[in-house]
């Protein structure tokens, strides 16, 4: 604008009132973010940054992050993020998501540890967020979905140990057939329990399994919230070695449910566990550029 006709002052333009067009912002979806972090005051920050920059703090409703024996470093940075930072006295995770599942305010709810990053542009993180209700809210049977990146999906994957070896017959591998996603281009051709999700409109493709396929993990999982506190809360126990281990016996005899897989948001990549790994040789990293570069300032 000219110098002269901005000392017109604000609101005119010419002599005439203008206003200034409005940023429309969608609506954040109804999912309440949970991270659970163990003093990890080097791993915090690159992940909180990774969700700035990916969007996902404007796309949901709520996230707040449970630190459990942690430092004021964690405090400070979730500050600076910022995202709510809420205190706690132990190292139990089962009871960090106990008290997030009661504190939360959405229907939804997405559990995180501090050492998931997120791998995405806001615009497909929200696209493929808004899959995982769809695929939650109208694919039969649907009760989890899984939200590790599909062609990202960070070290370790411990499943991997048995890509091409596969066998429903086998408790040891079955229980991990889902993650067969991670290694096939098309996972129904090559594992028979494996389907692909019908829900029309979905921006990616979907798969899906009975969940006696499809063990439980801490890994990044979203629920409906009231279904996680009645069949998931009252076998969740223990810190985090072990709430795991003791969670998949109570998942695998609850009555038939399905998980289902799409493309996945969040890598696995906690630098500080894993040093002297080079980690964009490791298997399943699979990174086409620096995990860093997701981390830059939102």
């Amino acid at each position: 604008m000219p110098a002269d006709k901005a000392k017109e002052g604000p609101g005119t333009v010419d002599g005439a009132e203008w206003e200034a067009p409005r940023i429309r912002r969608r609506p954040p979806l109804p999912i309440s973010v949970v991270v659970v972090t163990h003093r990890k005051p080097r791993v915090l920050p690159n992940t909180l940054k990774s969700y700035r920059a990916g969007g996902l703090l404007d796309a949901v409703s709520q996230i707040r992050v449970y630190g459990n024996d942690t430092t004021p470093e964690d405090e400070a940075t979730c500050a600076s993020i910022p995202v709510t930072f809420v205190p706690r006295g132990d190292d139990s995770v089962a009871k960090a998501q106990k008290q997030a599942a009661s504190e939360a305010t959405s229907e939804y709810i997405l559990f995180l540890e501090d050492d998931f990053v997120l791998l995405s542009s806001p615009e497909n993180a929200r696209t493929v967020l808004e899959d995982s209700l769809a695929v939650l809210e109208s694919e039969p049977g649907v009760q989890t979905v899984r939200l590790r990146h599909r062609e990202r999906p960070g070290f370790p994957l411990h499943p991997a140990w048995f890509a091409g070896q596969e066998d429903e017959s086998s408790h040891k591998k079955s229980v991990h057939l889902l993650n067969c996603v991670h290694w096939y281009d098309d996972p129904p051709a090559n594992v028979r329990c494996i389907e692909e999700c019908t829900t029309p409109g979905l921006a990616h493709q979907w798969y899906k399994t009975g969940h006696r396929f499809a063990v439980y993990t801490n890994n990044p999982c979203l629920y409906r919230r009231q279904w996680w506190i009645d069949y998931i809360l009252p076998h969740n126990r223990g810190p985090a070695a072990r709430n795991e281990d003791k969670m998949r016996r109570p998942w695998l005899t609850m009555d038939q449910f399905v998980v289902a897989q799409g493309p996945g948001l969040f890598c696995h990549w906690d630098f500080m566990r894993y040093e002297g790994h080079s980690m964009d040789a490791v298997r399943f990293l699979n990174v086409d550029k620096p995990v860093e570069a997701y981390l830059r300032d939102g």
